[in-house]
C-alpha cells in the first residue's frame, strides 16, 4: 500500500513537472492539468460526467491540501492525503474493478513518464571499441 501512495504521489509530482516543461511560455493552471489528467484516464476506463468531475474535484482538492499544508516533504502528511484521496476515488468509482484499471492506469502513465525521462543512449565515435570487443567502432 506505502509503495501504491508513493507511486501515485510520484505521477502527480511527475505529471506537473512534466507539463510545466512543456508549456514553460503558457502555464496551464492545476484544474485544466487535472482535467486533461481525467479525460486521458476516460479514454482507459468508462466513467459518467459525474465521475469525471468528482475524480477531477478530487485531484484538485489533493493539490491545494498538499500546497495548504505543505506537505510535498513531509511523509506522514502526504500519506495521510493520499488515503484520503484514494477512499474518494474508491467511493466514486463504485467498483473494485474499475478501481483496479484505475491503478493501472497510473503504472502504465509512470512506466511511459519513466521512458520519455530516459536519456538517450550515446553513440558510439569512430575509434572507440565496441562492445562486441572488435575494436573497429563500426
Amino acid at each position: 500500500m506505502n509503495r501504491l501512495i508513493a507511486l501515485i504521489a510520484f505521477l502527480i509530482f511527475c505529471s506537473g513537472q512534466t507539463m510545466a516543461q512543456q508549456n514553460q511560455q503558457k502555464e496551464i493552471p492545476v484544474e485544466e492539468q487535472m482535467k486533461m489528467f481525467v479525460v486521458s484516464m476516460a479514454k482507459k476506463i468508462e466513467m459518467t460526467q459525474n465521475q469525471k468531475d468528482s475524480m477531477t474535484m478530487a485531484y484538485i482538492g489533493f493539490i491545494d491540501d498538499v500546497q495548504k499544508y505543505r506537505a510535498d516533504n513531509n511523509a506522514k502528511v502526504l500519506t495521510f492525503l493520499m488515503n484520503s484521496r484514494e477512499e474518494k476515488i474508491k467511493k466514486i468509482f463504485h467498483d473494485e474493478k474499475k478501481y483496479e484499471k484505475y491503478l493501472l492506469f497510473l503504472e502504465d502513465m509512470k512506466k511511459q513518464r519513466d521512458i520519455q525521462q530516459m536519456p538517450p543512449p550515446q553513440q558510439q565515435h569512430r575509434g572507440q571499441q565496441n562492445p562486441m570487443g572488435n575494436g573497429s567502432g563500426l
